[in-house]
C-alpha cells in the first residue's frame, strides 16, 4: 500500500527519512513529496479526473457506461472512473475537490455540486 508523506510547511524536513525507513519496515510503500500542496498527489490526479468524467457526462458527450468501457479497455482494467466513483461516494470529496478548483481558478464547483444532486 502507497503511503504519501508531505510537509506541512512546517515540517522539520529531517524527519522524512526516518518516517520513510519506519513505512517500509511495516510493509508500506511510502512516496515523499516534493514540497507542500492542497491535497495528496493520488488524490489531486483523482480530483482531476473525476472532474472530467462529470464533465463528459454533463456536456452529454458520453455516459457513465461508454467511459468506464473505454477506461477498462484502455488500461486493461476490470473497473472505470464511473464504477469507482459508485464505491466512493463523490459526496465524501467535495469541500477537497471545490478548494481546489478555487486555488486553480476552475469553475467546476458549480457545475460538480449540480451533477451530485441529480445523482450522477
Amino acid at each position: 500500500m502507497i503511503v504519501e508523506l508531505m510537509t506541512s510547511g512546517y515540517t522539520d524536513e529531517g524527519i522524512f527519512p526516518f518516517l520513510v525507513q519506519e513505512h517500509k519496515k511495516a510493509g508500506l510503500h511510502p512516496v515523499v513529496a516534493r514540497k507542500e500542496s492542497t491535497g495528496f498527489i493520488f488524490n489531486r490526479i483523482w480530483a482531476a479526473i473525476k472532474r472530467e468524467v462529470l464533465s463528459v457526462i454533463m456536456e452529454g458527450v458520453a455516459d457513465a457506461d461508454t467511459i468506464d468501457k473505454i477506461w477498462q479497455e484502455q488500461y486493461s482494467s476490470p473497473i472505470g472512473p464511473c464504477m469507482l466513483m459508485g464505491q466512493y461516494p463523490l459526496r465524501c470529496h467535495p469541500i477537497l475537490s471545490n478548494t481546489i478548483d478555487r486555488q486553480r481558478g476552475l469553475g467546476y464547483g458549480r457545475a460538480y455540486r449540480a451533477t451530485l444532486r441529480q445523482g450522477t
